[in-house]
């Protein structure tokens, strides 16, 4: 069974920033609507988007990272009642497919979702 997300979110977290991919799936004739968008990695821009998710009513988030870096993002998403789900690769086991750009990454997230 296919799990479709109605309102769900890509992030692709680095050091300094996040890229963040907002999409609200289309019903009919309505067009699926991808915003993407870029915020720091300072506690306080992470409760703006925080914020920014909860006004546009997203339900999941889904992120990529490395290191630690996705902590900050994760904590206070789950703690705002978000599902949170992180993708990983296992150590020795090649991807599926390698995304090349912060934007890519952050919207193929979204679509995961």
């Amino acid at each position: 069974m296919e799990v479709v997300h109605q309102r769900c979110a890509g992030l692709d977290i680095f050091k300094k920033d996040a890229k963040v991919c907002v999409r609200i799936a289309g019903a009919g004739r309505r067009k699926t609507i991808e915003t993407v968008t870029t915020w720091s990695s300072m506690t306080n821009q992470v409760l703006a988007l925080r914020e920014h998710l909860i006004a546009q009513q997203v339900t999941c988030a889904v992120m990529e990272a490395t290191g630690d870096y996705w902590k900050p993002f994760y904590y206070l998403l789950e703690d705002a009642g978000f599902e949170v789900m992180r993708l990983f690769t296992v150590e020795g086991v090649e991807p599926v497919s390698l995304v090349t750009t912060p934007y890519s990454a952050a919207t193929s997230g979204a679509t995961v979702a």
